[in-house]
């Protein structure tokens, strides 16, 4: 039997209802708890390439600032690309994603490979880099420019992740995948081809220094950058405007003595519209705010900054975003900004 503070005896039942109520409170607070966290799926390419490495960074560094103060939880995912990262975002399988140009601005506007499946509910958060295309040759092949693959056996990227930027590099000098011998690999797979002499060339985009890249200029095999001319890279800018001229400095690989120019997409980082507001503003502050740690941990993310974060942008931004370039004072222009 037990007793109140002035000795009077207290049922049995009255000491159940007590108990039942705390332990509903300590269930209720822990669900409440639980609802609280924000987990985030962030889809990125294949293992061995720059989105991979970028995205794991991202994601370790997010979770650093953002786990214990907001209760946001980041994942990066390793995927077949931006293709497979619009599908993701479309399925609400992923919250965020890195996606190249020659992707994400056709599936917002419903043109090329998105033709009749228009994905507007797609919003930019920042610029990430510059992605240019890296065609790697084994000096041995002979292969001096982007004419010299006809015929020839060459790693294209993976389907719907580098094999679209591939396709748009070989169009600047006239060519299509119907010219040489077409290999659908993955970065890694790329290179051990390569190194088991299975093919001759691999499109490695990506930004620089690429992983996959330095990979094959740090190994025994003797490989070469080859260059688009001003003619093949104003021929593909005619066709995707959004497709930019780019220099790769000599000495961005071992051995590499020598600038390299070809051309670029641009990687962004993208989320869906209907990601809460007060997440996207706090993803977007810490990227911004950790800069100097996420560049330490992977030099390819040394191109993002507040300076190029949105400029230049004709798809609309997320209003969490938004709500953070504001707050620094910036003014934002109207092409990036969506009726939500």
């Amino acid at each position: 039997m037990f007793f109140n503070a002035k000795g009077n005896p207290i049922t049995c039942s009255l000491v159940i209802l007590v108990v039942c109520l705390g332990m509903l409170n300590v269930f209720t607070i822990a669900e409440v708890n639980a609802q609280s966290k924000v987990f985030i799926t962030m889809p990125t390419a294949t293992v061995g390439g720059s989105y991979y490495a970028a995205g794991t960074v991202i994601a370790n560094v997010l979770n650093e600032k953002l786990r214990d103060s907001h209760n946001i939880y980041v994942t990066a995912q390793s995927s077949k690309g931006s293709i497979e990262n619009i599908e993701m975002l479309k399925n609400q399988e992923a919250e965020i994603a890195i996606l190249n140009s020659s992707v994400y601005i056709p599936a917002y506007l419903g043109i090329e490979a998105f033709e009749g499946n228009k994905f507007e509910d797609l919003r930019c958060i920042t610029m990430l880099w510059a992605n240019p295309m890296q065609m790697v040759v084994t000096k041995k092949s002979g292969i001096k420019k982007v004419p010299d693959l006809k015929g020839r056996r060459v790693s294209v990227g993976s389907p719907g992740s580098t094999s679209p930027i591939t396709e748009i590099m070989v169009y600047g000098a006239g060519l299509t995948f119907d010219d040489f011998q077409a290999e659908y690999l993955g970065f890694d797979q790329s290179v051990q081809a390569m190194q088991d002499g299975k093919i001759e060339a691999a499109q490695l985009s990506g930004a620089i220094p690429h992983p996959s890249v330095l990979e094959l200029f740090s190994s025994k095999l003797d490989v070469d950058l080859i260059s688009l001319n001003e003619a093949e890279i104003s021929h593909i800018i005619e066709r995707y405007p959004y497709v930019t001229s780019f220099t790769i400095p000599k000495d961005t690989y071992p051995k590499q003595d020598y600038d390299v120019q070809t051309a670029a997409v641009t990687t962004v980082l993208v989320a869906r519209k209907d990601l809460d507001e007060e997440t996207v503003y706090n993803l977007t502050k810490a990227l911004f705010e950790n800069r100097d740690e996420l560049i330490a941990a992977y030099s390819g993310l040394s191109d993002l900054s507040l300076d190029t974060a949105f400029k230049g942008f004709s798809v609309p931004f997320h209003k969490g975003a938004i709500k953070y370039y504001q707050e620094l004072g910036f003014e934002i222009p109207e092409s990036i900004l969506a009726d939500d």
